[in-house]
């Protein structure tokens, strides 16, 4: 493998290492505020909820 190669791969590698991670703490995030389980939903159920997670929402309480 040539040294340019190594490094690009490496850098991806590293990167992946802590997406996993992160990913490990949204999939916690769900669970912990749906109670449902990774095997009792679907990925696009969690990447709404994600997604819903990102909105700003508007407060009754001033």
């Amino acid at each position: 493998m040539k040294t340019k190669d190594f490094l690009v791969g490496n850098k991806h590698r590293k990167r992946h290492i802590l997406l996993h991670k992160y990913l490990d703490e949204l999939v916690a995030d769900f669970i912990n505020h749906t109670n449902k389980l990774p095997s009792e939903t679907t990925l696009m159920t969690l990447m709404k909820w994600s997604f819903e997670q990102t909105k700003e929402t508007v407060s009754s309480n001033p």
